[in-house]
């Protein structure tokens, strides 16, 4: 299994996206709902909100709006 992180070091230093993290954003970001993204990613709801809340933590965000709106701005994504 390839270990694949996304870097936002020059954004927040040493905040990263784990390749199952960056899936679910990826999902998330084109419009879909959690259950939507899960179903996508072939994971149940609850694996793909503990992703997404990881996420979150990492970037210190509690919106989900304000968080994709960060990663979008963000152009590594």
């Amino acid at each position: 299994r390839i270990s694949k992180r996304i870097v936002f070091n020059h954004l927040i230093p040493g905040a990263y996206l784990t390749y199952q993290e960056s899936k679910c954003v990826n999902e998330l970001l084109s419009g879909k709902t959690i259950k939507q993204a899960a179903i996508a990613m072939q994971l149940s709801h609850r694996s793909v909100e503990f992703y997404f809340n990881n996420i979150r933590k990492k970037f210190g965000m509690k919106k989900k709006a304000q968080l994709l709106n960060f990663i979008r701005s963000s152009g590594v994504l």
